[in-house]
């Protein structure tokens, strides 16, 4: 039997991350001794020394850990190098080796729904990570135009001149819109506020949170064309697979994986209260329930 290999993704809060469900059926598929796991940690370089401690060969990492763990990498590909930001680190021979496939996530996950980029105006909202990450796939597509907006604008400023676009702050949210075709949101928490704009029916809306799904529903209801965060993670996913396994996934394999992982958000879970005095075993029964 050949070696077994360890996989992870760090981040806190870490327990709902989907990735083990993209790398553990492909392991299955190839035949690979090998399993992928969830990290919890504060840091990136908390994320990175438990790495090395516990020998895994790779570590997909979620925000806001892609920017941190930049300067604790021997070396970077260029694209993450562009971005400012990793998703996938590999340790091999004792470097750590940083790639961002983000990019791949975007622009995959709007093709695959019938979405061109090429020649369209778009808007990307928040200037962290995953919205650099947004914004350069969207230039690497030839965007016709692309705005990005964020809180911080010394922020979206600095972004957008490294990656050649335009910027603009929050209080502009709604006259970008109106001439926007897609709209990506790379925010923890989509604004509620925002949900009271005149935006344009026929929108293409990507949420990178696939945590989230009411700034989806809401767009939605409205009729406009939304577009899961889960296709994000999923072509990401594929990426840094092929990254770290060095193989190329079949077309009928990543459907499959595709369907299992849609079906298993979609089913429909209850939530369960831990109610007791200090010292009453809610702590030992919630990380029970977990497990299950």
């Amino acid at each position: 039997m050949s070696e077994f290999s360890l996989y992870a993704v760090a981040g806190n809060p870490i327990l709902q991350s989907l990735s083990p469900q993209i790398y553990n059926p492909l392991f299955r598929h190839f035949k690979m001794n090998a399993h992928y796991i969830r990290l919890s940690a504060e840091s990136a370089e908390e994320a990175l020394k438990a790495g090395k401690e516990m020998g895994l060969c790779g570590l997909n990492l979620t925000a806001p850990l892609k920017e941190e763990a930049v300067s604790f990498l021997h070396d970077i590909s260029l694209v993450a190098a562009r971005i400012k930001a990793v998703n996938l680190v590999l340790f091999r021979s004792g470097r750590l080796s940083g790639y961002n496939t983000d990019p791949d996530g975007v622009v995959k996950a709007l093709t695959a729904n019938g979405v061109s980029i090429q020649g369209k105006k778009c808007a990307v909202l928040g200037a962290g990570g995953a919205g650099k990450a947004a914004v350069y796939s969207l230039v690497q597509e030839k965007a016709a135009r692309i705005t990005l907006l964020n809180r911080t604008v010394s922020k979206a400023r600095k972004a957008a001149g490294e990656l050649g676009c335009a910027y603009a702050p929050l209080e502009q949210i709604g006259p970008v819109i109106q001439a926007c075709d897609i709209f990506i949101s790379c925010v923890p928490r989509f604004p509620e506020k925002f949900f009271d704009l005149a935006w344009p029916r026929d929108l293409h809306f990507l949420n990178a949170v696939y945590k989230n799904s009411l700034p989806g529903c809401f767009f939605e209801q409205n009729g406009m064309d939304t577009i899961s965060g889960l296709e994000w993670l999923l072509y990401q996913g594929f990426a840094s697979f092929r990254l770290s396994a060095g193989k190329k996934i079949p077309g009928p394999v990543k459907a499959s994986v595709r369907e299992q992982l849609i079906h298993q958000r979609n089913e429909r879970k209850s939530n369960i209260a831990l109610i007791g005095f200090m010292g009453s075993g809610k702590t030992a029964v919630g990380l029970a329930l977990a497990e299950k």
